[in-house]
């Protein structure tokens, strides 16, 4: 047996390492993580072979996504939504011209195996002592860092490892367990004993999680396959019995909420909202969308009583329709779940590894957990689904066709520069998370004058991110006094490019109208105010600005009666 060539060896043994990272150290929730995960996906994809016929699909989603980002309302808020998609796609297509030996293979389902066992005894640790243990922390006063998040989190009482949501960290634990299971039917002795013990753990860690999504993706992915392969009587019977113990124990665990449209806390409620917001977003706006990423900024125009405040539709076609428009949406979605659930529908190849066949439901639960909910637009989930899907799709060492011409420039100057270019911006992007985060910390601190220096640094960063810029902003006016000019003007400066980024976030209108009322403007704070106010009508804070304004405005220069109702 020949070795393989040093490119080759080293993207494999980067692979290997996202899957150990991705999961333990989720990039949509550590800046240092998603500057650190970027790179190594650009490594991947400069050592890795041309991506040739096998990778065809994984480019063209990659295209279709950055076409679709690139031609919304405003392309500078969606560059790092188009970067997540462009460089998922371009990995995993590199991945899929990696050969893999049998015994190099195995490198992959242990690394998934090791890591979901990791995030599942985090999880668990977490139900048993770590939430106990903040509650008691914020009772007695404590500062907690995104104290929101962590009152959330409490309520619910559900695990989420180091993830941004439990839901994320029970997709990621469906997929390693389908990995997993399928590496224990291939073993025999200890290892066996072992990897069943590492399945146990893993499907109390999705118990914990408390994911209705995720427990119902795996098992409806699972059902299909064997329903593909024509699997015995009883093998259909124990798959059944042991996929609907999963579904019962997360709804048991849930309170039985997730089996009630009345709760008020019932997912199916929420997500009904959710899902009419998505539409009535996607009529309104029925060609481009509101742009990607945008679909929380434009949210509180849609919101009605009971609805919850959300970034995602928890409906990928949905989603997509509503930042994106219905003809870019309708192709990117079918190309979405085309790319990963067609591997559950086509079934096993013949002589397949077991944890190949196990990857096939790894794939289809990612998919199929994306009808209600939004897995697919964390890059940690993302990534690791991508390079699952191009680690599934190699033929092995020496098989399939060279690439063509087409396919060597694209592969060549071109697909590298756009993967390097999209690894630059999330890499920015992450550290300018790190900074704001900083300059949350120094603010809570009383220290404004820091936290006015690392916001700066964030808005420096990322350039194009309305959400660093409105944090400067606010930072730089938190500093200001009533005499400070200087550091009125520049958080004035900060929110106007905010603005011009986001237009339809009320948010970033209420903190440009408190920096003009600093400056003076009265009438300038007024016309944002009024427009927050009417881009989330529901907000009584964003009124009661609005109508605070009206009244300090000079009287020939006071709206008349009936306006302040706006």
């Amino acid at each position: 047996m020949t070795s393989p060539p040093p490119g080759v060896a080293i993207a494999r043994l980067l692979l290997v390492a996202l899957f150990s990272v991705l999961p333990l150290l989720p990039p949509e929730v550590r800046g240092e993580s998603m500057a650190a995960c970027a790179g190594l996906l650009v490594l991947v994809v400069v050592t890795a072979p041309i991506p040739g016929g096998d990778a065809r699909s994984g480019l063209v989603l990659g295209a279709a996504g950055a076409a679709a980002a690139l031609a919304t309302c405003w392309p500078e808020a969606s560059i790092e939504t188009t970067s997540m998609v462009l460089l998922a796609a371009v990995a995993g297509s590199s991945a899929a011209r990696l050969p893999w030996e049998a015994r190099a293979g195995r490198g992959v389902p242990w690394a998934v195996a090791a890591s979901g066992c990791v995030v599942a005894a985090h999880a668990l640790f977490q139900k048993v002592h770590g939430l106990p243990a903040l509650a008691a922390r914020l009772a007695a006063g404590a500062a907690v860092a995104d104290r929101d998040a962590a009152l959330t989190r409490l309520a619910e009482g559900r695990a989420f490892a180091g993830f941004s949501t439990p839901a994320a960290m029970a997709g990621l634990l469906a997929m390693a367990l389908a990995v997993t299971v399928g590496l224990a039917a291939s073993c025999r002795g200890p290892r066996r004993a072992w990897l069943a013990v590492a399945c146990a753990i893993q499907a109390a860690g999705i118990v914990a999680g408390a994911s209705a999504t995720a427990s119902a993706g795996l098992a409806a992915a699972a059902a299909l396959l064997a329903l593909r392969i024509r699997a015995g009587r009883r093998g259909l019977s124990v798959l059944a019995a042991a996929e609907f113990l999963v579904v019962l124990a997360v709804a048991v665990a849930r309170g039985g909420e997730v089996l009630s449209a009345s709760e008020a806390a019932s997912p199916w409620r929420l997500r009904a909202g959710n899902f009419r917001a998505a539409a009535e977003m996607a009529a309104d706006h029925p060609w481009i969308g509101v742009g990607p990423g945008g679909f929380g900024a434009a949210l509180p125009a849609y919101l009605r009583e009971g609805d919850n405040e959300t970034r995602f539709a928890h409906d990928l076609p949905l989603h997509l329709a509503a930042e994106i428009g219905f003809p870019a949406g309708a192709a990117l979605s079918a190309l979405f779940f085309v790319f990963f659930l067609g591997p559950v529908w086509a079934g096993p190849a013949a002589g397949e590894e077991r944890w190949r066949t196990g990857a096939r439901v790894a794939l289809g639960a990612f998919a199929i957990q994306n009808l209600g909910d939004f897995t697919a637009l964390l890059p940690s989930t993302l990534w690791f689904a991508a390079l699952l899907r191009g680690v599934l799709a190699v033929r092995g060492a020496g098989e399939g066709r060279e690439p063509g011409r087409g396919a060597r420039l694209l592969g060549g100057p071109i697909l590298r520069a756009a993967a390097a270019g999209a690894a630059v911006v999330l890499a920015l992007s992450g550290l300018a998370w790190n900074a704001r985060y900083l300059a949350r910390d120094a603010a809570a601190r009383g220290d404004p004058a820091t936290a006015a220096s690392e916001a700066g640094k964030a808005a420096a960063l990322a350039p194009w991110s309305p959400d660093a810029a409105v944090a400067h902003a606010e930072t730089l006016l938190a500093s200001a006094g009533d005499a400070d000019g200087e550091w009125t003007e520049a958080a004035l400066g900060e929110a106007d490019r905010a603005v011009a980024l986001a237009p339809t976030r009320p948010g970033i209108r209420v903190v440009r109208a408190r920096a003009r009322i600093l400056s003076g403007d009265l009438p300038g704070a007024f016309a944002d105010a009024a427009e927050a106010a009417r881009l989330y009508p529901r907000s009584e804070d964003h009124r009661r600005l609005r109508d605070e304004i009206a009244r300090r405005l000079p009287a020939p220069a006071r709206p008349e009666a009936g306006t302040s109702s706006l």
